[in-house]
């Protein structure tokens, strides 16, 4: 095999296995911290704008993959996209519902 050729397995190739790779890696990066919003219902310590960063960086690369025709990149980031919109809706449902003072609460500090 020439160095310009590259290895294939089942039509991808070795350089679509990496991208894969750290696409996955990169995707499940944010499930531990939905993961544990969903369990403690709690974000105040997540920034609004970091999740708004990384959004705008998933939805760039998901957009530059499609042009390029680099399905890895594409796939992964579309999914990264959804999953990190998800985390910015649980941030603004969790952070706007803890926000919200209980009628026992007002009573306490009159």
């Amino acid at each position: 095999m020439s160095s310009k050729q590259s290895f294939q397995y089942m039509g991808l190739t070795a350089t679509d296995g990496i991208g894969y790779a750290a696409g996955i890696l990169v995707t499940s990066l944010m499930l531990p911290q939905i993961y544990l919003a969903l369990k403690t219902k709690k974000t105040e310590d997540l920034s609004l704008l970091s999740l708004i960063i990384l959004i705008m960086v998933a939805v760039l690369y998901t957009i530059y993959g499609h042009l390029i025709n680099s399905y890895p990149l594409f796939i992964m980031d579309l999914i990264a996209s959804f999953l990190d919109c998800y985390m910015l809706g649980l941030k603004l449902y969790y952070d706007a519902k803890n926000r919200k003072v209980s009628p026992s609460e007002v009573q306490e500090e009159v």
